[in-house]
């Protein structure tokens, strides 16, 4: 069983990639679980999330709200359940190109124009967590149906779950595409396809069950955990490393090599670079995990509780309860970002 917090229905992760104005940097953003052209979202605390794609940043606050800028932040278009994006919403959107495709109770809520105006396509009445985009395809991972795949924007789906594939859970937290590689978290192991759904598999990294974000770059797949302690046993959390040829030979990475924590939000890939939100800081490896370097709130981190981590071009961005944080400097260094108003906090908690 997944812990029921905070990990999960009431959480919100991070997906970040901020403000090219802010860093000074140019080129798009990469987000975590997701390649340089795949959007993807993923559930993991209860902390506000961000996605971005080239100037577009999508910011959940306050519950179920989003503000989004196409400007890199010179201005902001606040959406709300009272101006058609719809409720609970918890994860960041998916963004490709001018179109944004956020995961709503109602299913996938779609805006072509910023947000402004949303048009939501249901997901057989199932409430979508998370939502990643690969091309002309989205996915769609649902509360309580599997995951839901469409390439005509949402009018119509296919869908994997228990009844048609050899999944065991129906409930994905968290998702990443990349190519015809799918990868799922959910309340019982990883799920994975290597062939654009025609088969499906299961893993469990490091035997544990406690999955929090998967990310894929190239071949390398990032999957973090937390750790737990039950009445079948214990498992040390962290961050896990496999190779697409074999996703079933996993190798764990703890505070043993220098994770901040093992108790990890969030990962992301950026080049030959990973990135960890723990709960004890951002962790570091440019050596595909063997050793990490933590940065804490004596390299400028308001919290030591990261809630997410992820790049665009030379910036690095984190959030915590303290707000959204940027290093341009691989976090040797961090400042903390003033949230645009409307947002009412630099603390972007999801109630």
């Amino acid at each position: 069983m997944k812990l029921p917090l905070p990990l999960r229905l009431t959480v919100a992760s991070l997906v970040v990639a901020f403000l090219v104005l802010f860093s000074g940097c140019g080129g798009g953003g990469s987000s975590s679980g997701g390649s340089a052209n795949t959007t993807s979202s993923s559930t993991n605390t209860n902390i506000g999330s961000i996605s971005a794609s080239g100037a577009t940043i999508c910011v959940v606050f306050g519950g179920e709200k989003l503000a989004t800028t196409t400007n890199a932040g010179t201005s902001w278009t606040i959406s709300t359940p009272t101006t058609g994006l719809g409720e609970g919403l918890t994860v960041a959107p998916a963004i490709s190109g001018s179109t944004i495709y956020a995961g709503t109770s109602g299913g996938v809520a779609v805006s072509n124009n910023a947000g402004t105006s949303w048009t939501t396509h249901s997901v057989w009445g199932y409430p979508v967590e998370c939502v990643a985009v690969s091309g002309q395809t989205i996915y769609a991972g649902t509360m309580g149906f599997g995951l839901a795949v469409s390439t005509d924007g949402g009018a119509s789906w296919r869908v994997y779950n228990s009844e048609n594939t050899l999944l065991d859970s129906d409930f994905v937290y968290s998702l990443a595409v990349s190519g015809s590689n799918i990868f799922l978290g959910t309340d019982t192991d990883l799920a994975f396809s290597l062939n654009d759904g025609g088969t499906w598999s299961e893993t469990l990294p490091n035997g544990n069950n406690q999955i929090t974000d998967v990310a894929i770059s190239g071949t390398t797949i990032c999957e973090s955990s937390y750790s737990e302690t039950n009445a079948n046993g214990s498992w040390v959390g962290g961050v896990s490393l496999a190779n697409t040829s074999n996703p079933n030979a996993w190798t764990h990475y703890t505070t043993a090599n220098g994770l901040g924590s093992n108790n990890v939000n969030a990962v992301t890939i950026s080049g030959s670079t990973i990135y960890a939100a723990t709960s004890g800081g951002v962790s570091v490896s440019t050596n595909n995990g063997s050793t990490w370097t933590n940065y804490t709130t004596a390299n400028g981190l308001p919290i030591n509780n990261v809630a997410g981590v992820a790049t665009s071009g030379s910036a690095v961005y984190a959030t915590t309860a303290g707000g959204l944080s940027v290093s341009i400097n691989g976090g040797k260094t961090w400042s903390n970002v003033v949230m645009p108003s409307g947002v009412g906090s630099n603390a972007l908690k999801h109630t």
